[in-house]
């Protein structure tokens, strides 16, 4: 059974510096400047289209020693300067294509010390016959101007986990016990899947991203100051998740199985065909998680006096129960070498089965009179989505002229039952309440965006592009209830509500980019014009229409050879998520509820960054200062109300005046040793918030910073350790503090079957450390809370990949397939 080996563009360009480090001759007087310039493209030989991160080396021809490299960048062309002067053999490298050498190149005086190698093309690598592996040492993380591109494959804590607990190892980003993401510590982040919105709420892209396994997962890309050519939404920027996508003729495919401890269980199937017109591809995953939950709650609440008004003491403890599945069906059809059509689909299905039992003490400690009684909530909560898209791009005989039209439409539906029985314990009165609760919530998204990209010659190019984005979601929350004074059921009128919304959102954008020697140049501008209408239904609408511009600029300098300097700029926007806008009650604990605000108003920022990378030697080291002005704040606030009798504190969302966020962020990713590779990041935000107008209770500067390691350890050719540690600290919110943890994961993964099987073990959260805690204190209430997840786990999962590859260049009479260049479908 054959077996490739292919090494990536980044880690061959590290081994390149690393030889020229170790062979330099300092003190040669003789040596001419380094003063030479090469320059080219890189392209795919079948589809003629840019090959990204192509790993350039220079070797110098009278000692076969790599002087110099670099990496095409996202159009294939690649610029490397300060070179020295000689004869050279230039080698052209990346994954999965075949490697070019071309011979005889001079940089010299006498001749040029420039030279241009117009197109290269490379070939992409198939085999024929038997079943073959692509294996490539690619490194965690890719460095490009605008983005960071993680490699989940090189992650072992990935193995039979979902795209959440993958998000979880990335620096810069943080994902919470209650699956919240955020970026550089804010939550306010766009959530992309191959470049696409999913259509859902931040809230259910959590929940889908807990179904997607990490098998069907290629890359992760983190865009903290997207150009005007992406949408605006997100201070923070945005986290793409790119799928697997094969790029070689024939069948392929993969399955996975995973076995924990704790009641968790997955099990995943991905196939793809491939043929000179057609590409299928298809996914099914099956996902199971139980975790045991509970906590404790204390909160004194005051007069304006500052007299205590009330006691409260709570415990509780619970499961909760996920189940999904997921389906997802994606297929390409070539019409001919310049058309191609594309369509999608994506289906889950998820169940949630939340319990929770709570004893209550709470009363006027003073007066005696504590009354104890408890609360025992159950819901299940069933919901199912429907993705479909259908797109079309079309390449023109320029190379890099390119058009793209995308229709996608998300339709959401979740239906929610509760029961709720509260019991009096002691005293002479006993009592009892039920409750029943129904909610209902419908939505859908449809997007439509058409993309246009012109060379205007080898250094610059102009996009341009339209799209609309119209949402409309229909919630509906219903309640009754039945106590001990009465046998019947009654509604709450008080509490049943219906809430509508719509919000469109149409924008044009155009960017240009251009390179001029030594310095890089991209600007764009986008024009949005959104409108807004929420609804309580027989109530008062709540419309907001507003028209808004999004500049953006970049730049970047080369400063030296592999060290590279980048200053961005880029307005964006936060609209306010439906969970903060929906006005419907969260009644598992009565005395602690979570609503909306339908009148809240979008927040402005205005992002800057500084920022440097170098790579040398096998290191790569980036280094970044940000800062953002935010203007009507969103911010999460909690209130205390007197409701028929009982102390309620209520949280909810606010617009609060102009915001300072500024941060600093450093990451090294090293080759220390042949078998030893480590990633370490840190980052340090701060936010200052104009504290005019605001109540005296409010923080107004806060600040909190994370760190990041990963070290893999390969002590056998086929076996892998790889351990994960992150710490967050304690940081200020609006009205209090949030405690910091510490936790580790530890995965081992063996490799066998000629690296076709894999078997992985991992130990999550090793010293179970990680619990939340927060505490608020203000002048109507101190509230201390902790919520405790079980986390710590050991989990066993097992892979599969398997594939048949046949020849794209001969047929089997060994003939050249002419007809298939012709098309130039790869």
């Amino acid at each position: 059974m054959s077996r490739i080996k292919l090494t990536s563009s980044l880690l061959l360009f590290m081994l390149s510096l690393t030889l020229i480090a170790q062979n330099k001759r300092p003190g040669n007087s003789h040596q001419l400047p380094a003063i030479g310039v090469l320059s080219g493209r890189v392209l795919d030989s079948i589809t003629k289209t840019p090959v990204e991160y192509a790993n350039i080396t220079l070797i110098r021809r009278r000692d076969s020693l790599a002087v110099a490299g670099g990496i095409s960048a996202a159009n294939g062309y690649f610029d490397l300067r300060g070179l020295p002067l000689g004869r050279f053999l230039v080698r052209i490298e990346f994954m999965g294509y075949q490697t070019t050498e071309l011979e005889n190149i001079r940089l010299s005086p006498n001749g040029s010390v420039e030279q241009d190698l117009g197109e290269v093309y490379l070939k992409p690598v198939t085999l024929e016959g038997a079943a073959v592996e692509i294996e490539a040492e690619r490194p965690l993380m890719t460095q490009t101007i605008d983005k960071r591109i993680f490699n989940v494959s090189k992650s072992l804590a990935a193995e039979g986990n979902s795209v959440i607990e993958v998000l979880e190892q990335i620096p810069a980003v943080d994902v919470d016990i209650d699956g919240n993401i955020s970026l550089r510590g804010s939550s306010n982040v766009r959530i992309l899947i191959d470049g696409k919105p999913s259509g859902l709420s931040n809230a259910d892209n959590s929940a889908l991203l807990e179904q997607i396994p990490s098998s069907t997962i290629e890359t992760v890309e983190i865009i903290t100051n997207p150009s005007a050519k992406y949408d605006p939404d997100g201070m923070s920027g945005i986290i793409n998740v790119v799928l697997k996508r094969n790029r070689l003729k024939g069948f392929t495919g993969s399955i996975g199985t995973g076995f924990a401890d704790a009641d968790r269980y997955n099990a995943n199937a991905t196939t793809n065909y491939r043929n000179k017109q057609w590409n299928v591809s298809a996914m099914l995953a099956y996902r199971t998680d139980r975790r045991d939950v509970g906590g404790t709650n204390h909160m004194v609440t005051f007069d304006s006096s500052g007299q205590v008004l009330n006691v409260l003491d709570q415990n509780s403890t619970g499961f909760r129960i996920f189940d999904s599945y997921t389906g997802r069906l994606n297929t390409e059809y070539a019409l001919n070498r310049k058309n191609k059509l594309s369509a999608g689909l994506m289906m889950s299905k998820r169940s949630r089965n939340f319990e929770e039992d709570i004893t209550y003490e709470t009363g006027l400690v003073a007066l005696d009179l504590i009354p104890l009684y408890t609360r025992l909530s159950n819901s299940d909560n069933h919901s199912q989505s429907l993705t479909y898209s259908l797109g079309w791009e079309r390449d023109f005989d320029q190379a890099g002229e390119n058009l793209k039209a995308d229709l996608r439409q998300t339709i959401n539906q979740t239906d929610e039952t509760g029961n709720h029985q509260q019991d009096g314990l002691g005293g002479d009165t006993q009592y009892f309440q039920r409750q029943l609760t129904l909610r209902d919530d419908s939505s859908r998204t449809r997007t439509l965006q058409l993309d246009y990209t012109l060379p205007l010659g080898e250094d610059h190019k102009l996009e341009v592009g339209l799209k609309s984005i119209e949402t409309h979601r229909d919630n509906l929350f219903s309640s009754t209830s039945q106590d001990s004074l009465g046998a019947i059921w009654l509604p709450d009128s008080s509490l049943n509500t219906h809430f509508l919304f719509d919000e469109g959102v149409y924008s044009g954008y155009v960017t240009y980019s251009r390179k001029v020697g030594l310095l890089g140049f991209q600007g764009g501008l986008r024009l949005e014009q959104a409108r807004t209408a929420s609804d309580i239904f027989d109530g008062e609408p709540f419309v907001n229409t507003y028209r808004s511009l999004f500049p953006s600029l970049h730049l970047s300098y080369t400063v030296a050879p592999q060290k590279d300097l980048q200053v961005s700029y880029s307005r964006r926007v936060n609209r306010p998520r439906v969970r903060a806008l929906v006005p419907i009650t969260n009644y598992y604990d009565p005395l602690n509820i979570r609503t909306g605000n339908p009148k809240l108003l979008p927040e402005y920022i205005d992002s800057y960054e500084l920022n440097f990378s170098q790579f040398s030697k096998g290191i790569s080291f980036n280094a970044g200062l940000y800062y953002h002005q935010i203007n009507d704040l969103i911010t999460r606030y909690k209130e205390i109300q007197e409701i028929d009798g009982h102390t309620v504190s209520i949280s909810t969302y606010k617009n609060f005046n102009t915001g300072h966020s500024y941060g600093a962020e450093t990451m090294v990713n090293a080759k220390l040793r042949q078998n030893l590779k480590v990633m370490l990041s840190g980052n340090i935000t701060r936010t200052i918030i104009d504290d005019s107008g605001l109540q005296a209770d409010i923080n107004t500067d806060s600040y909190g910073y994370f760190f990041r390691g990963t070290a893999t350890y390969t002590p056998l050719p086929h076996t892998a350790v790889q351990l994960f540690t992150m710490y967050r600290s304690p940081r200020q919110i609006a009205q209090g503090s949030i405690s910091g943890f510490l936790f580790s994961n530890l995965s081992i993964k063996q490799k066998f079957w000629e690296d076709h099987g894999s078997l992985s073990l991992q130990i999550s959260d090793l010293f179970n450390s990680r619990h939340f805690r927060y505490e608020l204190v203000t002048d109507r209430f101190e509230q201390t809370r902790e919520r405790n997840f079980s986390n710590r786990y050991i989990k066993l999962n097992f892979s599969y990949r398997f594939g048949k590859f046949v020849d794209r260049q001969r047929d089997r009479s060994g003939r050249d397939d002419l007809g298939m260049d012709d098309l130039g479908i790869d």
